[in-house]
């Protein structure tokens, strides 16, 4: 999960799919840092590493509080690297019922750059895959 309006769409279609499975229901938030394309505004790369997990925490801490009240249970989990690979790495070695992504419809440099981690995740996954735009 990333921190954006499609992410926060995605958020509250998990919830509503969650609930569905009544007790059973439990939503993982899995939030990948790519320090390939994070901002150069910091000055090193001692606060690059700060500012990202700082920033990290607090945003996963408030989806957290978000999903708890929805009277659900939550696991959150924090990875580094490319977000497809580690989305599709987690999927493979936990028990992942369904993923739900945001499609973000990139355009120009930035797709290039960021390619499209919803279409990799589509081919590639082995559960079913909800994308939400």
């Amino acid at each position: 999960m990333d921190m954006d309006e499609t992410s926060k769409h995605a958020l509250q279609e998990a919830i509503t799919l969650a609930k569905s499975f009544k007790e059973q229901g439990k939503i993982t938030i899995l939030h990948v840092i790519n320090r390939e394309i994070a901002p150069d505004a910091v000055e090193t790369t001692v606060d690059l590493e700060s500012k990202l997990h700082e920033e990290t925490n607090a945003y996963l801490t408030k989806v957290k509080n978000v999903v708890e009240k929805a009277n659900l249970a939550v696991e959150i989990v924090a990875l580094e690297g490319f977000a497809a690979t580690k989305i599709l790495d987690f999927e493979k070695k936990n028990p992942v019922d369904f993923i739900v992504i945001g499609h973000h419809n990139r355009k120009g440099l930035d797709r290039i750059v960021v390619g499209s981690v919803s279409k990799k995740i589509i081919h590639d996954a082995a559960c079913p895959v909800i994308v939400v735009k």
